[in-house]
């Protein structure tokens, strides 16, 4: 049947299909090329920070995984271990979401695996442009998965894993710290540095590992971490809060060189200044007094 032999109703309802259809295929291209951009934009900044592997402290691990991407990550040996049994310390980094590597914090790892005397695994997650949030929350879950099936490799103490993250990293590290309870999996510890806490659940189980909150004072994200801190006590789960004054949102990285590294030099007079370098030394001891004193 010809156009011109349709209805009425038929000829407008082709015609307001067709109309839909050009402007579905017009929105839908320009979102593909915007998503495309932005995910080689983000991984041009991503790239800035990572080191070559001759320059990179940590050890780089790869987990391959059945049916799913492979997950890589640094790993940190303290280089003063003994033949005891070390806790194990899974690190999510920051950057939105969308941005950061693992690499970022290479010589902020590698302090901690040796001044707290943990083996630290800094992830390098999957970032939002690329996939669901859902998916990093699962590598994290995995490499905890892995590093409990290879304890006796890494002289790993199975009772003693904990996870922490900075701002986006420390809402996976929460979410993380979700999942594994859920799969019955008794994690340590979790430790929320700075962290977004706006979408995590409203409420969670009894069972779920104690937290350590880390707060900048001059921190607006950390501001928002009492709403999050509210569900913990309504359901019993142990935290510890500690709010530094003065100090601003990445202020646990201000001392370190790759954080320093691509700040201006008017960031740097207000990221990485003594008393943000004061603050970052003051909360790294709490947190390892912390760690040292958990009897939950």
């Amino acid at each position: 049947m010809k156009f011109k032999e349709l209805s009425k109703f038929w000829k407008i309802s082709v015609v307001a299909l067709s109309v839909l259809t050009v402007v579905f295929t017009l929105i839908f291209g320009g979102l593909v090329a915007f998503m495309t951009n932005m995910r080689t934009e983000n991984e041009a900044l991503r790239n800035e920070y990572k080191k070559s592997d001759s320059e990179l402290i940590g050890q780089r691990l790869v987990i391959e995984r059945k049916g799913k991407g492979d997950i890589h990550a640094n790993v940190y040996i303290p280089k003063t271990s003994t033949d005891a049994k070390l806790p194990v310390l899974f690190n999510a980094h920051g950057g939105g979401f969308f941005l950061g590597d693992a690499d970022e914090m290479d010589t902020q790892c590698d302090y901690w695996a040796n001044d707290w005397n943990v083996i630290v695994v800094s992830i390098n997650y999957t970032k939002l442009d690329t996939k669901p949030m859902d998916y990093a929350v699962t590598e994290i879950t995995d490499t905890v998965a892995y590093f409990e099936q290879n304890a006796d490799k890494y002289n790993a103490d199975v009772t003693k894993f904990s996870v922490i993250g900075h701002s986006a990293g420390g809402f996976l590290a929460a979410k993380a710290a979700i999942a594994l309870d859920a799969k019955g999996f008794k994690l340590e510890s979790q430790i929320l540095l700075c962290p977004w806490t706006t979408g995590l659940p409203e409420k969670v189980s009894s069972t779920l590992a104690p937290a350590f909150f880390s707060l900048g004072g001059a921190d607006e994200i950390s501001q928002q971490s009492p709403q999050y801190q509210k569900v913990l006590k309504e359901a019993g789960v142990p935290y510890t809060v500690k709010e530094y004054d003065g100090g601003q949102h990445p202020f646990i990285h201000s001392p370190y060189p790759e954080f320093q590294k691509g700040l201006s030099a008017e960031d740097k007079s207000e990221f990485a200044n003594e008393e943000q370098f004061a603050l970052s030394r003051q909360a790294e001891e709490d947190i390892k007094e912390w760690l040292k004193n958990l009897k939950y």
